[in-house]
């Protein structure tokens, strides 16, 4: 609480009050005392001595006073805190709350869960704000969500706001989300600003270990003329006792497959804190359970198991597949969830490098025996052989993957439309011998000087048969989930394949020259631009490079996929690897597997508009998409993808469940409840970064002891104007009513004595 004045140089007339004092002095005058018999009987008596001296006094300092009050008035007193506040207007108030959204904060081991706690939290406060106040509202997830902005006076829309937030679900970075809070805060105008933060006390999204985020908080906080203040409400109290498990993501062998060709489906159970447990792990298919597909895990406390199941689809379509345990007090995190494409034979493309009389010494025959070997009937493959010559876009457009042996060298016009196959999700697979002309596919370029191909050819390298150890697949660099099943310890003998040649690769560098950077995740995802080593030799050679670009990708391989420079095509399995291969690339485009916050799309047709759809997701009804081009292709994409879940493109006038199914899916360490400890909270509260609150009585309060600044100077007057009232009925009392009271204290003998 302090007191200030604004205008401190009026101070100076505070000598004026001397002024009825001195008057008074200047007034009295000395008489001549005559004595007079008669007067000894007019002495006035002690007490009515006493009053008028005591109204003489009160009169000077009621004069007194009113000069110092007329004084203090002009020289405008301010004072600041809760007591001050009390007499004057409420401070303007400029306040977002950022309301963590992650999974965590549906917990139910409470009355409530914690982010219904704190939209009740919210409803209440607003009701204690006063006309002219502001609020915003954020919602934290992995990225932010601007619930209201700009700040809004409106409560009632404030209200109807808040009954429409979604689910907690996911995860959310609270750094991230306090500078965009202070951010809005920055560009409001009322004289207090506020950021209120309700969260579960969880560690996770704090990010406490970040100091370059904690640095840019403390900037934002120390910029501003008026600095914002930030509070932190833990609507889970000290309830540190909170125990989980969860599912994690689904890896999938290949998101594209075919009717009788098997896929599998990897995920890893995790327990936060409880003690030893055993849990059932089921699998399902479009919600129906998968015949045979349960599996009993153990886990420790902090501990994981991994699971994995095997399913083969009879019919083509999109089926959503759940792995998922049986429900505890945080059920977001229950289960996990895919979209597997499954479409009849994959029409592929064989580009024969070299023709040959005899059909056994060809560069594709072991590759159009492989796809021949699911059968003629429904082919899993659906393989067509061209020449290098024979290239061309129509080639290109009736096929999904190109897969060029041997091929010497091409056309510019064919390495166009094979960059423009490649945008557009097309998938090309290069398995170079030695009639590659190496220089020639070093120059193909990509948008001005930017390599198209993931490596460069540098030369053919050859066994060395002085060493006795064979150059084979290194099994342990076999880490893509869709290679797994080719590793020493799980495959039957892809590691075992011998290599006598091979190109060495030296793969280029893209972190200059390409502009986009890789998504976190592993490849799985393949939403990188920049080169992946996907299968090392074990002299420690590259053997298989990938490389995203648009949406498909290129493949390069550092040895042919016939029997001239390695045994691989005489191994069992070569068949089932050479359909991984292109079933793991063919499914590029579909992308029904999205990471949060990446679009999703739906290819259109020739008289199909962006309109002619509606998106249905987590916290959306009917948003329309936008239009969006790559390559050649004109799609329908939706990008407010943010809260992950399922998500639905569907006609606007074709019901919902007929619709085209997208997952979004985010990482799951925010199934781990670990709450914040002292010292970390210590840490991130700092000395005056943060504030901890349970109410928001308890933030007005503090509001008001810091930062209310209240004119003073209307009481000051109306002293004035009660001192004044107080000076005109003193003077008339002791003018009108002196001598009668002086009168009623003459003794009654004197009066005798003087009638006679």
């Amino acid at each position: 609480m302090s007191f200030t004045f604004t205008n401190i140089a009026m101070l100076a007339g505070l000598v004026t009050i001397i002024l009825p004092v001195v008057a008074h002095l200047l007034s009295k005058r000395r008489y001549d005392v005559v004595n007079w018999g008669a007067m000894q009987f007019l002495q006035l008596g002690q007490k009515t001595r006493r009053r008028i001296r005591f109204q003489d006094l009160l009169l000077l300092l009621l004069r007194m006073g009113l000069l110092a009050c007329l004084v203090l008035a002009l020289a405008r007193p301010n004072g600041s805190g809760a007591f001050f506040a009390t007499l004057g207007k409420p401070v303007g108030r400029d306040i977002v709350f950022v309301l963590d959204g992650s999974g965590s904060m549906g917990w139910e081991g409470e009355k409530q869960t914690p982010h219904a706690a704190g939209l009740q939290w919210i409803h209440t406060a607003i009701e204690q704000l006063n006309p002219g106040d502001t609020v915003a509202i954020l919602d934290a997830r992995s990225r932010n969500r601007r619930l209201i902005h700009p700040p809004t006076s409106d409560m009632s829309y404030v209200r109807s706001v808040l009954d429409q937030v979604p689910e907690p679900t996911g995860r959310s970075n609270l750094t991230e989300a306090i500078l965009d809070a202070l951010r809005i805060l920055s560009t409001t105008n009322n004289v207090t600003r506020e950021a209120v933060i309700l969260t579960d006390g969880q560690a996770f999204p704090w990010e406490v270990d970040n100091e370059f985020g904690i640095q840019r908080i403390d900037d934002l906080l120390q910029q501003p003329e008026i600095p914002p203040s930030v509070s932190v409400v833990n609507l889970s109290g000290d309830n540190a006792d909170r125990s989980n498990s969860s599912v994690d993501k689904i890896q999938l062998s290949r998101e594209l497959t075919v009717p009788g060709f098997p896929i599998q489906f990897r995920t890893t159970i995790r327990q936060s804190g409880g003690e030893a447990t055993q849990k059932v792990v089921s699998l399902s298919i479009n919600d129906q359970p998968a015949p045979d597909a349960t599996r009993v895990v153990n886990l420790l406390p902090n501990g994981e198991a991994m699971v994995e199941f095997e399913h083969v689809f009879t019919s083509t379509g999109l089926f959503r597949v759940t792995v998922s345990i049986e429900k505890d007090q945080l059920h977001q995190d229950d289960q996990s969830e895919a979209i597997i494409v499954v479409q009849n034979g994959v029409p592929v493309v064989l580009v024969n490098g070299s023709a040959n009389l005899d059909e056994t010494r060809s560069d594709i025959f072991f590759l159009k025996s492989a796809f021949a070997a699911s059968g003629e009937s429904s082919p899993w493959v659906r393989s067509e052989v061209v020449s290098p010559s024979q290239l061309n876009a129509n080639v290109l457009n009736r096929n999904r993957i190109a897969i060029l042996c041997d091929v010497e060298s091409i056309t510019t016009k064919q390495q166009l439309e094979l960059i423009d196959f490649v945008l557009a999700g097309g998938g090309l697979i290069l398995a170079p011998g030695e009639s590659v002309d190496g220089p020639h596919w070093n120059s193909f370029k990509f948008e001005g000087d930017v390599p198209f191909l993931p490596a460069e050819f540098v030369e053919i390298e050859k066994e060395d048969l002085d060493i006795e150890k064979l150059v084979t697949i290194e099994s342990l660099s076999l880490n893509a989930s869709w290679l797994q099943r080719f590793r020493k310890e799980r495959g039957v003998d892809f590691w075992t394949a011998r290599f006598s040649n091979w190109w060495k690769l030296r793969p280029y560098d893209f972190s200059v020259k390409d502009a986009e950077q890789p998504e976190q995740g592993d490849e799985n995802e393949a939403t990188q631009s920049m080169q992946t080593e996907l299968i090392k030799l074990t002299n420690g050679q590259p053997y298989m490079f990938s490389r995203r670009l648009g949406e498909g990708v290129i493949i390069q391989l550092a040895a042919p996929l016939d029997a001239d420079w390695s045994t691989l095509p005489a191994r069992n399995d070569f068949v089932p690897f050479v359909h991984e291969l292109v079933f793991r690339f063919a499914g590029m485009e579909t992308a029904h597997n999205v990471h949060v916050g990446m679009p999703i799309q739906v290819e259109l047709q020739e008289d199909q508009r962006p309109r002619d759809f509606l998106v249905t997701g987590p916290g959306i009804e009917g948003a329309i998409p936008e239009f969006a081009r790559q390559g050649k292709n004109n799609f329908a994409s939706f990008s407010e993808t943010s809260i992950p879940g399922r998500y639905t493109f569907h006609e606007v006038n074709a019901p919902q469940d007929l619709g085209i199914p997208f997952v979004v899916t985010d990482d799951r360490e925010e199934s781990n409840l670990t709450p914040l400890n002292d010292l970390a909270w210590e840490s991130l509260l700092g000395k005056d970064r943060m504030r901890k609150i349970d109410t928001m009585s308890d933030l007005t309060k503090r509001v008001q002891a810091e930062n209310s600044q209240t004119e003073l100077w209307w009481v000051l007057l109306l002293f004035l104007h009660a001192m004044l009232i107080g000076e005109v009925a003193l003077t008339r009392k002791m003018l009108h009513d002196g001598h009668a009271e002086l009168e009623t204290d003459i003794p009654a003998d004197s009066l005798d004595a003087v009638g006679a």
